[in-house]
């Protein structure tokens, strides 16, 4: 294969065009992005910005355009990542999002994370609030997170998780431990009470998905 860069405008169409129609098995990228001669729309110079973006990613790890085609196809189940290219593109409101989502196909080339988890990490991306995502990047090494984002809104995007409680505990233990004052009785009973206080105190916790997202993005 001839080797490409991402090194100018006239070349980022050349170089979206041509990852977008491998990527697209319907062919449909030619009627969304249109040709280098066309006039572009306004979403067609909205993909450029956004690939220029997730092409920044690839550039810091000395990828480039053809490489990145053939070790995405190299993977058997590439096209459950590579169908929805444009569309996960089209998505995201935030061209941040566009570079991150350029570091999580990486880390999937790379096989640091499985074709499923693309998919839920990629979710995670679509739907988190960018500023968000950012605080959260800013202080991923700081609990203040915890308590000071919008954690129903993170519980939504699939960011966090709820914690359950294990309420399967032996039937009337507190009696049993009222009448007969046993250690055992106490600690397991503390334990319970202690969950529920956790519980309501924080009552969620990152997802899996959740912490590779971190991961990936923070990884020097």
């Amino acid at each position: 294969m001839t080797s490409r860069k991402v090194d100018g405008n006239s070349s980022v169409v050349d170089n979206l065009l041509s990852a977008a129609s491998a990527l697209d098995p319907t062919g449909a990228s030619g009627f969304i992005l249109g040709s280098r001669k066309s006039i572009l729309s306004i979403r067609d110079r909205a993909y450029i910005s956004k690939f220029g973006k997730f092409w920044r990613a690839f550039e810091e790890n000395k990828i480039e355009v053809d490489d990145f085609i053939s070790k995405t196809e190299e993977r058997e189940d590439w096209q459950k990542v590579g169908e929805n290219f444009l569309l996960v593109m089209d998505s995201f409101s935030a061209f941040d999002k566009c570079y991150y989502y350029g570091k999580v196909w990486i880390a999937w080339l790379k096989k640091e994370i499985n074709t499923n988890e693309f998919i839920e990490i990629t979710n995670i991306l679509q739907n988190i609030f960018i500023t968000d995502l950012n605080y959260i990047l800013y202080h991923h090494n700081d609990t203040r997170f915890n308590f000071d984002l919008n954690k129903d809104r993170l519980y939504s995007c699939g960011f966090l998780q709820r914690i359950l409680i294990n309420s399967s505990f032996p039937p009337n233990l507190g009696r049993r431990f009222m009448e007969s004052g046993v250690q055992k009785d106490f600690d397991i009973l503390k334990d319970y009470v202690d969950g529920v206080i956790r519980h309501l105190n924080q009552p969620y916790t990152i997802t899996n998905s959740g912490n590779k997202l971190i991961e990936i993005l923070t990884k020097k």
